[in-house]
């Protein structure tokens, strides 16, 4: 007689399947990291995309299906979703996609959800399941080498501040469940604890992110700023000797204090890359700092740019070039 053995159901198996494939497709392009299965209640995979070899900040959470596990008909794949997962991927601070694996088509299917649902959140709070469609025309095959421009432009376009408003909505019916939890006083007050925290960290979480947007976004505006004058005291350098004792625009001293030009810049590029690796507040301390130098340098560099142009053509407008520092001198 044969011992008898634990067996894995067929359906088991196909999910894993395409939980591998999936994240077997993603790891060309991001970081994966698989969510154990004991710790699996909605969420697949977290994944950072990549420039390059570099992380760059920008996360997604996937939850995966097979396509068995689904229904399908000729435009759309409709997926039952508990309520329950819905909030729990709003409780997280980046967007979850949803991906069905097309085993024998090679083909990966996603949606994202909350675009579906974001308008009646409140009222599927009363329901136990909600239907998820993926639009069958939004699809990649196992070969693609970089994540959809669509799933990218979700993440750029995630909305922190709609986002904090469901956050609160849908951790507020935590905090009531977590109200009626059955158990002793004490189990109750630390499930509602337990809530409490998880909303904290989430808040937190969307303040920093919308805090390194902001930084991140106002570095590349000062660093163009820069480029543009930088290349055109370049490109006349013969100009610009008579006044940094023959060096270039690069290697010229006055303009930053105990620092050449190019020495500077790349300090500022070290502590944005240090930034984004990690953003801590020392971190953001040193960016802030750099950034004010930057902005001092742009306008110190855009005067003398206005002067170099004006001994080349005196009869020119090149008053352009300093509006901007002119309007907040003057304020």
């Amino acid at each position: 007689m044969e011992p008898q053995l634990p067996k894995v159901h067929q359906n088991t198996k196909k999910g894993n399947v395409a939980v591998a494939l999936l994240e077997s497709v993603l790891s060309r392009f991001s970081i994966v990291n698989t969510i154990p299965v004991e710790k699996d209640i909605g969420i697949d995979l977290h994944v950072e995309l990549l420039n390059g070899d570099t992380p760059n900040g920008f996360c997604f959470n996937a939850q995966c299906k097979g396509k068995d596990e689904v229904e399908i008909d000729e435009q759309a794949i409709t997926i039952p979703i508990k309520i329950s997962t819905i909030n729990y991927w709003l409780l997280h601070k980046e967007p979850t996609f949803l991906f069905v694996v097309d085993i024998d088509s090679l083909s990966i299917f996603w949606c994202y959800p909350y675009e579906q649902i974001s308008e009646r959140l409140e009222e599927l709070q009363q329901q136990k399941t909600v239907n998820i469609h993926v639009d069958k025309k939004s699809v990649f095959s196992l070969g693609i080498k970089e994540v959809p421009v669509e799933i990218v432009e979700v993440i750029n376009n995630f909305d922190y501040k709609l986002f904090e408003a469901l956050s609160h909505s849908v951790s507020h019916t935590f905090l009531e469940n977590a109200g009626k939890q059955q158990g002793s006083l004490k189990d109750r007050l630390l499930a509602f604890k337990d809530s409490a925290e998880l909303l904290k960290e989430n808040l937190a979480a969307i303040i920093d992110r919308q805090r390194d947007q902001f930084i991140l976004g106002q570095t590349k505006v000062l660093l163009e700023k820069f480029r543009f004058v930088f290349r055109w005291l370049d490109a006349e350098s013969s100009f610009v000797y008579p006044y940094t004792s023959g060096k270039k625009i690069r290697d010229a001293e006055g303009f930053v204090e105990n620092s050449t030009v190019g020495e500077f810049i790349d300090v500022v590029h070290s502590s944005i890359n240090a930034y984004e690796r990690q953003t801590t507040e020392g971190n953001f301390n040193i960016l802030i700092a750099n950034l004010e130098k930057l902005n001092e340098l742009n306008m110190d560099l855009s005067f003398f740019l206005r002067e170099i142009l004006y001994e080349m053509n005196p009869y020119a407008d090149f008053e352009y070039l300093v509006k901007d520092y002119l309007d907040d001198l003057e304020s």
